[in-house]
């Protein structure tokens, strides 16, 4: 079912349409979307590590990123999106040193048990010059 609005100036909008707009002007939405586009618009190939990648909600942030880079979505649990189950605190057993161009983690640091932890393992695998969103 859809919610139709009828602005003053003649415009007819669904509440989807207006929930959107207003996500779209957040600062925290435009500083993600300015992450994904410095992936996505490099000419390199480039690694790409997503801790916390499971589809809880069904949907995915693999599909930011064009084919040509190389996506990995780490959970701790094995599910939708899942391509390595591993712990965020151990990342080293997992990755090689220097092998991630980009790594990045949206609402997960807040449920580590030692997040400084994972932070120290993010620096084993990232490489010079990579880029980090949390």
């Amino acid at each position: 079912m859809n919610v139709f609005i009828f602005l003053t100036i003649g415009t007819l909008l669904t509440l989807v349409d207006i929930c959107q707009n207003a996500r779209e002007s957040m600062p925290v939405y435009q500083m993600v979307q300015r992450f994904f586009n410095w992936i996505d618009e490099s000419e390199e190939t480039r690694s790409v590590l997503e801790l916390g990648s499971r589809a809880r909600s069904g949907s995915t942030n693999r599909v930011h990123f064009s084919k040509k880079h190389r996506y990995t979505g780490v959970d701790f649990m094995d599910g939708e999106n899942v391509d390595i189950v591993a712990d965020a605190h151990s990342l080293s057993d997992h990755f090689k040193p220097d092998s991630m161009d980009a790594i990045f983690a949206i609402s997960v640091f807040e449920h580590l048990a030692i997040p400084w932890k994972t932070a120290i393992e993010i620096n084993h695998i990232m490489r010079v010059r990579g880029r980090a969103m949390f």
